[in-house]
């Protein structure tokens, strides 16, 4: 008797922990994956540590994940803000015309996205700061004037459009008089 209970307890723990270890399905254990790396990333000393650049290897496995999972899955309602996460953190990187690209990937996936407005900013933005292409990044600030006149960021785009190709001189100057200070 002794013997059977320990086996029925032997079996029923057994089938508790298994029920514990139920392998998710693959689009669960992809998000549970980018949210490990996002903490991880998030928690890693490094991180930022190296002159404004993030951990490369983390940020790396971020990346991918975060594109393997809008590739796989595109239409969940999350993959367009992986995509936005995954240019981000590409900038992080100083991998500024791969992050366009995956800017212009979302704005064409997913062209009634919110983040559709934020993408060309943002894409607008790296092109003429980080890489001084002010020709490439005109097209993007214009559009999302054009197609987003109302969006915060809207009025941002057109001071840029305004200003890119102002010496630092003159954008001081410009900026002295609009606040209505003289010298």
């Amino acid at each position: 008797m002794r013997l059977f209970l320990l086996a029925v307890s032997f079996l029923l723990v057994m089938v508790a922990c298994s029920e514990n270890k139920k392998p998710k399905n693959p689009q669960q254990e992809a998000r549970a994956n980018i949210t490990m790396l996002e903490e991880m990333l998030r928690k890693d000393p490094a991180t930022y540590a190296d002159g404004g650049r993030i951990n490369d290897s983390i940020a790396s496995s971020i990346v991918k994940a975060y594109l393997r999972y809008a590739e796989a899955y595109p239409k969940d309602s999350i993959s367009p803000d992986y995509m936005f996460k995954a240019a981000d953190v590409m900038r992080g990187q100083f991998r500024w015309d791969n992050a366009v690209q995956v800017l212009e990937e979302l704005v064409r996936l997913y062209p009634e996205d919110s983040r559709v407005p934020n993408a060309l900013f943002f894409a607008g933005f790296m092109l003429h700061n980080d890489l001084g292409q002010n020709e490439r990044a005109t097209p993007y600030l214009e559009r999302l004037i054009a197609e987003y006149p109302g969006h915060r960021l809207a009025q941002d785009a057109a001071m840029l459009l305004q200003t890119m190709d102002m010496s630092e001189e003159d954008l001081i100057k410009m900026l002295e008089e609009k606040n209505g200070v003289t010298q």
